[in-house]
């Protein structure tokens, strides 16, 4: 869902024109445009946030002069006025430890197979799926029992086959289970909107203070703002863009 609204997205375009070459002005717009919430939310944080230091009075963007070609979004010298700054702008999700695209991937295999058996069908199941708890280095941690590799097996096939062919479908509920895949499917009476039609109890989590994605992102932040200059103060901006961290 967008931050903004299309005419403030507009406004800010046409006030940071004057600070953006043609090639980075284009790749926002791009990103703006994109259907994928992963590309379109971290570009409004982007261009809202370029706005935002070009409101103090001094921006360049992406430094062509800058010490190496791993150039920050922008520098200015008015944020602090006086002093150099440099900044880095990041968008945080949970998208690289949400187990939604291993569901996805596992909704749509069952869900194109019974299309196949009977039009449509798929477009009307609401998937449950389960999780375990699994034990790693002497801690425990839960894990969501929809495989990333997911293929559906002939066993499956079978049962799914019988539950649809035999009309079973509309008035029972299907599990299906099989090592590392527990999930239970039920026809609804209206259509399922994609990534709508999924559903587990367990939230997106992260095991460790360093080996997660957030400090992976802060990590690819600062290598950009390597090359500043002494002196020069280094700010990561990290904006949330989905992300429960």
């Amino acid at each position: 869902m967008p931050v903004f609204s299309r005419r403030r997205l507009q406004q800010m375009l046409d006030d940071l024109s004057a600070y953006l070459d043609q090639e980075k002005a284009r790749d926002l717009v791009q990103r703006l445009e994109s259907k994928k919430v992963d590309q379109a939310l971290p570009g409004e944080m982007e261009l809202a946030m370029l706005w935002a230091i070009s409101n103090t009075g001094d921006i360049v963007i992406e430094p062509e002069w800058w010490g190496d070609n791993r150039r920050p979004d922008a520098v200015s010298e008015t944020i602090v006025l006086g002093t150099q700054v440099a900044v880095e702008i990041a968008a945080a999700t949970d998208n690289s430890i949400s187990p939604e695209e291993a569901m996805d991937r596992v909704a749509l295999s069952i869900a194109e197979f019974c299309n196949r058996l009977s039009k449509g069908a798929g477009h009307h199941f609401y998937f449950r799926f389960g999780e375990t708890t699994k034990r790693l280095e002497g801690r425990s941690f839960r894990q969501v029992l929809a495989p990333s590799d997911f293929q559906l097996s002939e066993e499956l096939g079978k049962r799914l086959r019988e539950w649809v062919r035999e009309d079973r479908f509309k008035s029972e509920k299907i599990t299906l289970s099989e090592p590392g895949l527990w999930v239970e499917v039920e026809w609804k009476s209206y259509r399922q909107i994609r990534y709508h039609n999924i559903w587990t109890s367990l939230p997106p989590q992260a095991y460790s203070l360093e080996e997660n994605p957030l400090f992976a992102l802060l990590r690819r932040k600062a290598d950009q703002l390597r090359a500043a200059t002494t002196g020069t103060v280094r700010v990561i901006v990290v904006a949330d863009v989905g992300s429960t961290f």
